[in-house]
């Protein structure tokens, strides 16, 4: 018997296997905006892969701020210039690195791996890493605890809760959100009663960034003396075949004019003079950000009666507003308005969005020192606040409406 139709059988199983594949290809391709798998549960053993940070440009825009040496004061052992003394001023700072996770385990190995590195060029001297976790069902716990064992080799100081205290219900977003974010922050002062005291609070949210991405925002954070640092988070918008990348934290975020970013990107920003650094790719000033990471000057929460993160005033009628945007209010009423957003700078809360960020960045060179310093302005007398009234919801239920926030009007610039 011939053995050529069990030849042509075979062959064109084989090619009907491997259109049927090539399909599943292209259906995964078109569908990775849309979905983001969970990944398989695992613990972290090699801190050094980070696949979204060693792309083509993204080791172009790092190579390139190494060669600027830009960020060489801040390193462990740095070689003290006189340019580097203008910036650091009395001696390596001291970090107080802060998050808050729940069922984030898509997200912390890369998260982890970027901040070891982080923490080795810092110097582990130098940093205070404070978890607060509660009542994570995947992976996160086990992530954490892994991660632990990492930086207790490296002798850095720590505080990592893990709790299984639950949402309440019913519950208010805000004044929970507020809780777990104080909650964090407890360590502080433990810390300050054994003697050590911190120039920088860095909080970070469950966000994608890259090693370079942080230290260019401690950098600014530093060369633009600013009480609150942030970068801008992103989001995929639109439906199948009409994404595009833009604005995420439109709730928070507010202009020096104290007005709402657009969240189409190509729009800008609302304030004129602010929409003319911001397509220049330069620092600007802001009445509020958080955007995902916040670099905030320590000194109001080491004040007599330090700043705390909370929820509206009920009894004063204050706007339902974040907790974060509470913050902003508070920093300004406490003459801390120094704030700051780097558009350059882009982090975004899943891998696919990410993923759309490196085809984006900015290859252009960083505008020199004068070009890229912001003079700073006073606070605007009217912030637009959008509530969260209601108990049991996750998303703001009023309109949008200007109001006064500022209890002290004699503010310097």
């Amino acid at each position: 018997m011939s053995l050529k139709p069990r030849v042509l059988k075979r062959s064109l199983a084989v090619a009907l296997l491997t259109y049927i594949a090539f399909l599943f290809y292209i259906y995964q391709r078109n569908s990775a905006y849309n979905t983001v798998p969970t990944p398989a549960v695992k613990t972290i053993h090699d801190y050094s892969f980070a696949p979204l940070c060693n792309t083509v440009s993204r080791i172009k825009v790092a190579e390139a701020f190494q060669a600027s040496e830009r960020y060489a004061y801040l390193e462990q052992k740095p070689s003290i210039t006189k340019e580097a003394l203008k910036i650091i001023g009395k001696g390596p700072k001291k970090y107080y690195f802060s998050s808050n996770f729940v069922n984030n385990q898509e997200v912390l190995p890369h998260l982890f791996s970027q901040l070891l590195s982080i923490f080795k060029f810092l110097g582990p001297e130098n940093v205070f890493f404070s978890i607060f976790e509660n009542s994570s069902t995947d992976n996160t716990t086990a992530i954490i605890r892994d991660f632990e064992k990492k930086i207790t080799e490296l002798k850095i100081r720590h505080s990592f809760v893990s709790s299984k205290h639950k949402r309440p219900n019913p519950f208010h977003r805000i004044e929970y959100l507020a809780g777990v974010r104080n909650r964090a922050m407890e360590p502080l002062y433990k810390e300050q009663k054994l003697g050590f005291t911190y120039d920088k609070i860095v909080f970070l949210n469950d966000v994608f960034f890259c090693e370079n991405d942080l230290l260019e925002l401690l950098y600014q954070s530093d060369f633009q003396g600013a009480d609150i640092t942030c970068p801008m988070d992103v989001v995929m918008y639109g439906g199948n075949g009409n994404r595009m990348l833009g604005f995420r934290d439109s709730w928070v975020a507010r202009d020096i004019s104290g007005d709402r970013h657009h969240k189409n990107f190509s729009l800008g920003i609302r304030d004129e003079e602010t929409n003319k650094r911001y397509h220049d790719n330069l620092p600007f000033q802001v009445q509020c950000c958080w955007n995902g990471i916040a670099i905030i000057n320590s000194a109001p929460f080491y004040q007599e009666n330090p700043i705390k993160f909370r929820r509206s005033d009920i009894v004063e009628n204050e706007c339902s507003a974040s907790e974060c945007s509470l913050f902003c209010n508070d920093m300004w009423n406490r003459d801390f308005g120094k704030i700051i957003t780097v558009p350059r700078i882009k982090v975004s809360y899943n891998q696919f969005d990410q993923i759309a960020v490196n085809r984006g960045l900015n290859l252009t060179p960083v505008a020199d020192k004068e070009a890229e310093r912001i003079t700073y302005i006073g606070p605007p007398e009217k912030i637009v606040c959008v509530g969260l009234n209601g108990v049991n919801k996750i998303n703001p239920d009023s309109g949008a409406i200007w109001v006064t926030y500022l209890k002290n009007k004699t503010h310097s610039d």
